[in-house]
């Protein structure tokens, strides 16, 4: 239960894994603070030599490096997939103040798909799980998950059987058709008294229209 609260789980709901996005998704932010770093400390000589406001640049310019550097290094732990044997809950972490917790029950969950796109996602192994989930139309998506295919395998194990592919929903049959399903199996004579009695209320109503 490292890093889940003991509040954000239920009474004997047991953790069975905790899944963070694939490192790969840090890469550009990591590498544009690195390279302002490394411009900031290649100036640092002729910045040093401008006097006050030099420093000052200087500083602040290394200082914003490392802290947004610190910012994403924060981010990419805080934000993770906790599996648990009930459901997924999704830890969403935006900034150090904004943080959101969604849940998603395995019994809401109607199919699972998994894309792997491009070479690099093929040599890191990741992909994104596409759910599709009984009360949202639009698929729900984790996005760069490390061994997208364990995680598929997991959520198949883990989800009711029972609600594999929503029922397939039968075309109300109309009263005439279940009039003539309830006549099929009387006797030809009963058969008979339905159509003389039928004959006899065409002709009544056709008497009282004249």
């Amino acid at each position: 239960m490292k890093g889940t609260k003991k509040s954000e789980i239920r009474e004997n709901e047991k953790i069975v894994k905790t899944v963070r996005h694939h490192p790969s998704i840090l890469l550009p932010q990591l590498l544009v603070c690195t390279a302002v770093l490394i411009l900031d400390f290649f100036l640092m000589y002729f910045l040093l030599l401008q006097g006050l406001w030099g420093m000052i640049l200087f500083f602040s310019v290394a200082g914003l490096g490392i802290f947004y550097i610190a910012r994403i290094i924060f981010l990419f732990k805080r934000n993770k997939f906790v599996f648990t044997d009930r459901r997924i809950i999704d830890f969403e972490q935006a900034g150090f103040f904004d943080r959101a917790i969604y849940e998603i029950p395995y019994s809401k969950i109607i199919s699972i798909d998994v894309k792997m796109r491009g070479p690099f996602a093929s040599i890191f192994k990741y992909g994104n799980i596409r759910l599709k989930l009984s009360e949202r139309t639009v698929p729900l998506e984790l996005f760069r998950i490390p061994d997208p295919m364990a995680f598929q395998a997991l959520i198949n194990k883990l989800r009711p059987v029972s609600i594999e592919e929503p029922a397939e929903v039968k075309p109300k049959k109309s009263a005439l058709t279940e009039i003539l399903a309830e006549i099929e199996p009387l006797a030809i004579e009963e058969k008979e008294e339905i159509l003389r009695q039928l004959e006899q209320m065409l002709l009544e109503e056709s008497a009282s229209d004249g």
